[in-house]
């Protein structure tokens, strides 16, 4: 990833920050604020460095494209549904690579950021060619974010 990308990607983010600022405290409040908790949650750990930010009008849109707009690519979405839950949806590239496949989850804020993180890494083993950076992985811990099962997809 270059210098230029880095600058852009972090951009991105500032861009994101402009965008929620700019909404209207009267009926965006509560959107706003658990808005402003899950970019501050990614910036504090530098995902601003490595993922583009985007935004639909209350969709986040997450990428490694070097440009705006999305059109087949892979991506990671999350959808803010105040006062703390998160809807959660990582998309493969279309067409997919084998074995690539969407995930999707509903979660509390608090779920909802390792899971986050995980799409993000998942996302960029898929769409790039430098192994991920170090400061991407997770911390040694038990990861507590909920994983498909073969009995999930025979339900679903």
């Amino acid at each position: 990833m270059t210098s230029e990308h880095t600058v852009a990607n972090i951009k991105s983010w500032e861009d994101l920050c402009e965008f929620i600022d700019h909404l209207p405290e009267s009926s965006w409040k509560d959107w706003k604020s658990l808005a402003w908790r899950f970019v501050h949650y990614g910036t504090d750990r530098k995902f601003n460095r490595y993922f583009r930010a985007g935004q639909s009008m209350s969709t986040l849109v997450f990428s490694t494209l070097d440009h705006h707009g999305l059109q087949y690519e892979a991506r990671v979405l999350v959808t803010l549904r105040p006062p703390d839950e998160l809807k959660l949806v990582y998309l493969p590239a279309v067409p997919a690579i084998k074995g690539d496949q969407s995930l999707e989850y509903d979660l509390a804020l608090e779920e909802a950021l390792p899971t986050f993180q995980r799409f993000l890494n998942h996302l960029w083993e898929m769409t790039m060619s430098d192994p991920l950076p170090s400061d991407l992985r997770s911390p040694q811990q038990t990861f507590k974010a909920p994983v498909i099962t073969s009995a999930d997809a025979e339900v679903g």
